[in-house]
C-alpha cells in the first residue's frame, strides 16, 4: 500500500493505492482518489448567505468527511460489485460515492476480506490524516472569516447559532446537503435590472408600508423585503412580524422545487408562504405573474381584502384600476398603483 500522488492545488484530492493480494494470492487492483470538491461549494455558498447553518456544523475533523468523495482510478471487480451495491438508486456520478457510503460498504466483516483490511488501514495512515486535518483547518480559518461578514443576514444567522436559538437547532434532523462532486447547484438569478431594486429598496422605507404581499419568484426581491424587516425590527425592538409582515407567493425559484424561498426564520425574520392565496400587504408587489388573476380583477371584482393595499407594483399596464392612481415608474417596464383616498 502506497500514497500514489497527491493534488498540489490547495491539496483538493489524494490518490490512494491500496492493491492487495486476494485470499488465492491474486493481485486486487484498488487505486481511489479522495475529493473535496464539495466542501469548496458549501464554503462559497455560506459566504453568499446560504447554508451558514450547514457550514457551521462542522466542528470535529469527522464532520467535513460528509463532503468527502471518493472517485474509482482501477479496481477489482469483486470490489467494484461492492461499489454498485452502494449506488444502486442513487443518483451519483460515475464511479464516485460520498465517503461514508463508501466506508460503509467497505465494512470489516467477520472474515476480513482482503479489500475491506487494506481500507480500514488506508484511514490511519498520517498522509490521510493530514489531508482530513487541512481541510478542517481551513474549514475553521473561512469560519472565522465569515463571522467578519458585513452582510446583515449572515450576521443574524451566525448570532442565532452561537445563543443555540437558530431555528434549525429545533430540527430532528440537521438540514445538511451534501453536495456531489463537481456539481453546482445553480443560483436563482435576478431576474430584474438594478435599477428595479433601487426602486424597491427606495419604495418600502415608506412609513405608510407596514406589510408586503408579494406575487414574484424573484429571490432578491424575497431578501430585500426580509433586509427591510430586520432593519425595522433593530430600530424598533418590536417582532418581525408585527414590525414588517411579508407573505409570498412560494411556488419556487427559476422553476426548481429546491430553489424554494428559504425559511426566514433561519435569520430571526418572519414571512408567510402561500401556494394558494396571498396574504395582505399595503403593497403588494405583483411581477411576473404566472398565476391567479390580475390585480386589477382582485381589486375591482373581488375585492381581494377588505382593506386593499395602498399600492400595486406591477409590470402589468392596466391602464387605470378603479380606486387607484397610476405612475409610471419605468415606461412599459414598471407601474405604480396608489390607492387614493376617499
Amino acid at each position: 500500500m502506497e500514497i500514489a500522488t497527491q493534488s498540489e492545488q490547495d491539496k483538493l484530492s489524494i490518490e490512494l493505492d491500496l492493491t492487495c493480494l486476494g485470499d488465492r494470492g491474486e493481485t486486487l487492483s484498488f487505486r481511489i482518489s479522495l475529493h473535496f470538491d464539495a466542501i469548496t461549494l458549501l464554503i462559497s455558498d455560506a459566504f453568499l448567505g446560504d447554508r451558514v447553518y450547514e457550514f457551521f456544523s462542522i466542528r470535529r475533523r469527522g464532520d467535513i468527511k460528509r463532503y468527502l468523495w471518493v472517485r474509482m482510478v482501477e479496481i477489482a471487480e469483486r470490489i467494484r460489485e461492492r461499489y454498485r451495491y452502494a449506488r444502486e438508486d442513487m443518483d451519483w456520478p460515475e464511479d464516485e460515492c460520498p465517503y461514508p457510503a463508501w466506508d460503509d460498504a467497505l465494512f470489516l466483516t467477520w472474515d476480513e476480506q482482503p479489500e475491506e483490511c487494506a481500507w480500514h488501514r488506508a484511514k490511519v495512515l498520517p498522509a490521510f490524516k493530514d489531508f482530513i486535518d487541512h481541510w478542517f483547518a481551513h474549514v475553521r480559518q473561512s469560519q472565522e472569516a465569515l463571522r467578519q461578514s458585513e452582510n446583515i443576514f449572515i450576521r443574524k444567522e451566525i448570532q442565532l447559532i452561537d445563543s443555540g436559538r437558530h431555528d434549525y437547532e429545533y430540527e430532528t434532523m440537521p438540514p445538511f446537503m451534501l453536495t456531489p462532486t463537481g456539481f453546482l447547484r445553480k443560483k436563482a438569478e435576478d431576474q430584474y435590472p438594478e435599477w428595479f431594486y433601487e426602486e424597491l429598496i427606495r419604495i418600502l422605507s415608506w412609513a405608510d408600508i407596514g406589510s408586503v404581499a408579494c406575487r414574484s419568484a424573484d429571490f432578491r426581491t424575497f431578501r430585500l423585503l426580509c433586509m427591510e424587516q430586520l432593519k425595522r425590527c433593530a430600530i424598533t425592538g418590536g417582532t418581525p412580524k408585527d414590525v414588517f409582515s411579508i407573505s409570498v407567493l412560494d411556488l419556487s425559484v427559476n422553476g426548481t422545487a429546491d430553489n424554494r424561498f428559504p425559511r426566514a426564520s433561519r435569520w430571526g425574520g418572519y414571512a408567510c408562504y402561500f401556494q394558494e392565496g396571498l396574504g395582505h400587504g399595503d403593497l403588494f408587489i405583483d411581477m411576473n405573474r404566472r398565476v391567479g388573476y390580475p390585480a386589477k380583477i382582485l381589486v375591482e371584482q373581488y375585492w381581494w381584502y377588505a382593506d386593499l393595499p395602498y399600492y400595486i407594483m406591477t409590470d402589468e399596464d392596466f391602464g387605470q384600476i378603479k380606486g387607484y392612481r397610476q405612475k409610471i415608474l419605468a415606461d412599459g417596464l414598471l407601474l405604480l398603483y396608489k390607492k387614493v383616498s376617499k
